[in-house]
């Protein structure tokens, strides 16, 4: 077992999704039941070798998919449809 993977397990910590090259959140199945609609913190990691890093921590007040398409919309910019200003 990798080093992410047992780090989540040890600390009950959930995968709930993977973000793709394109800048597209892909969510697991555990999040269309526990985490769809309740409050959340969420962070995002990269695997490094036998070791991940976290680099962004957030909160998702109305559930992680409905954050996860903000992040997504986010990353488009003001210029592309669906983008923000942001």
């Amino acid at each position: 077992m990798n080093e992410l993977k047992k780090t989540v397990k040890e600390n009950k910590f959930e995968k709930v999704g993977e973000w793709d090259m394109q800048a597209k959140y892909q969510a697991c199945e555990v999040v269309e039941s526990k985490y769809n609609t309740h409050p959340s913190v969420y962070v995002w990691v990269v695997e490094n070798k036998l070791k991940f890093v976290p680099v962004y921590v957030g909160k998702a007040g109305k559930g992680v998919i409905k954050r996860m398409k903000e992040h997504e919309h986010g990353f488009k910019g003001p210029l592309t449809k669906g983008g923000t200003k942001s």
